[in-house]
């Protein structure tokens, strides 16, 4: 019986030997030939890797070699962590946590209530500082280096800033008064005035519970001879004796620019929030 040469082509990887067979009969599969930088990809019966060669069932019927497939490993780049510790007064978020070389990085700050953001920065394991890109929000981004980098922030205590020249931050009545222009409640006498210390005419008056209770559509018109309905207050009032809070001074009068005494003001407040 002949006998055929079994040759192995590893194409750079680690010597196969020859193997000597006889003819038409199987091989034992050879250990698998190593080769830097590569993964092996099995033996095929030519070197454009298209019939890989069965070790189980193909035999040898001539000299023969075979060739060593190889497929590159790929390497992903690395990832470099980027810390953020706890600040005072404030969160900072980074996304993602880990990243890789010239991915892009979100730092989200949240100051707490009543604080705002004094400082930001990001610096690598070498001290440079990274450059930030305002996303607003208090959303930022920057670029990540091929080393890590730590997150700071500080935040410091909003500076009270009073909607009126003259409510000053220590007033009783300063909380309030933000509260009325937050609520559109009231925009002050103009000038950026507020004119605290000035007393409420009757029409004021109605027009700010009008307002506080949303501005509601009257369900009727006014009926008072002394509201003209292209007044500011026309629909206040209106809404105000609807609502039984208010049947005017008499004669179908509303006497809306009346000063509006403490008496009327806690009866009408009574009127809106015990009907």
């Amino acid at each position: 019986m002949g006998t055929d040469a079994h040759v192995h082509d590893t194409d750079g990887g680690s010597t196969v030997g020859p193997v000597i067979v006889d003819a038409n009969s199987t091989v034992t599969k050879p250990i698998d030939p190593t080769k830097s930088g590569y993964n092996f990809g099995g033996w095929y019966k030519e070197n454009t890797f298209q019939t890989p060669w069965n070790f189980d069932t193909d035999t040898v019927t001539a000299n023969l070699t075979l060739y060593a497939k190889w497929n590159a490993i790929v390497y992903s780049d690395p990832t470099y962590a980027v810390s953020a510790p706890a600040a005072e007064n404030g969160k900072i978020a980074v996304s993602p946590r880990y990243a890789e070389r010239d991915e892009r990085v979100t730092v989200t700050v949240t100051p707490d209530e009543g604080y705002e953001l004094d400082s930001l920065t990001v610096t690598d394991s070498r001290g440079d500082a990274l450059e930030l890109t305002d996303l607003g929000g208090g959303r930022y981004r920057f670029t990540m280096p091929a080393r890590r980098v730590e997150v700071k922030a500080s935040f410091v205590k909003m500076v009270e800033v009073s909607p009126f020249a003259d409510v000053a931050a220590d007033d009783y009545y300063y909380e309030a008064v933000k509260w009325a222009v937050k609520n559109g409640i009231t925009d002050g006498v103009g000038d950026n005035l507020f004119a605290p210390g000035q007393p409420c005419t009757r029409a004021q008056i109605v027009t700010f519970l009008w307002r506080a209770a949303g501005s509601p559509e009257p369900m009727g018109a006014g009926t008072f001879s002394d509201v003209p309905a292209d007044s500011y207050f026309a629909n206040a009032v209106a809404w105000a004796a609807a609502n039984g809070v208010t049947d005017g001074v008499g004669s179908g009068l509303f006497a809306p620019d009346n000063n509006c005494t403490r008496g009327q003001i806690v009866t009408f407040l009574y009127r809106v929030y015990n009907k």
